[in-house]
């Protein structure tokens, strides 16, 4: 699983469904409780669409400031506990 080998991160099921719904459809609607990881899970999957079609770019937007604080968060930790990503931001600021 990309998210497992990149970011170190183990998925419960109701995740791996909502990653696979991603896939399978463009626009999804969320209809469940809160704290289930939504949002970290939809964060993960821009950030693996994103790297793999290296054409696209990823935005934010949230109808509050501190929903996007949060979501930005969740881009930076995800980036943080990959080599691969970290590595590659090192590479593009001209640090490695």
């Amino acid at each position: 699983m990309w998210h497992k080998h990149i970011h170190n991160v183990k998925l419960d099921p109701e995740q791996l469904l909502k990653m696979e719904e991603m896939d399978s459809h463009d626009n999804t609607v969320d209809n469940s409780c809160r704290r289930t990881g939504k949002t970290a899970v939809k964060e993960m999957y821009l950030l693996e669409h994103n790297a793999i079609h290296g054409d696209q770019e990823g935005g934010i937007g949230t109808p509050r400031e501190a929903q996007s604080l949060v979501n930005l968060g969740y881009h930076l930790d995800a980036m943080r506990r990959s080599d691969v990503s970290s590595g590659y931001v090192a590479y593009k600021s001209g640090r490695k």
